[in-house]
């Protein structure tokens, strides 16, 4: 997995659910990772989003 700053992580599937197509995906970066502010308007089929 690469975030928009082209750092790479190895992600940990937490959950996913077939029916609805999403997953929960877990990473451990080396220091914090900014966040995005973003609203559900923002959100499409296929797009990552890092919710803490």
């Amino acid at each position: 997995m690469e975030l928009i700053n082209g750092k790479k992580y190895s992600p940990t599937i937490i959950g996913k659910n077939i029916d609805y197509n999403i997953c929960i995906l877990k990473i451990k970066p080396f220091k914090i990772v900014k966040l995005l502010k973003f609203n559900s308007k923002d959100l499409k089929t296929g797009k990552i989003v890092i919710l803490q």
